[in-house]
């Protein structure tokens, strides 16, 4: 029952002892859960820090809410790890 709650949550979800039991799984264990609304190959741009403004490509998605992007400079991508909060989906 993944992603039984769909729109605005008004009022607390209610998770059975399964559903609470994965979610604590994937904590223990650390992996690496995609956050919503970005994806591997999704074209974003640059928000805050010295490439703000920079268009870029999501590479990877890693620990600790980071991504590696590939931003464009001079008609080259170049690997770039910024916080999830520093870029904007196009």
């Amino acid at each position: 029952m993944q992603g039984n709650v769909a729109g605005p949550v008004l009022m607390p979800a209610r998770l059975d002892a399964e559903g609470l039991q994965r979610f604590v799984d994937v904590l223990a264990l650390g992996e690496i859960v995609e956050p919503v609304g970005i994806k591997i190959g999704q074209s974003v741009v640059v928000r805050d820090g010295p490439f703000a403004g920079f268009p870029a490509v999501v590479e990877s998605i890693l620990p600790n809410d980071r991504l590696r992007v590939a931003v464009s400079l001079f008609g080259r991508p170049s690997p770039v790890e910024l916080q999830i909060a520093d870029v904007q989906a196009m």
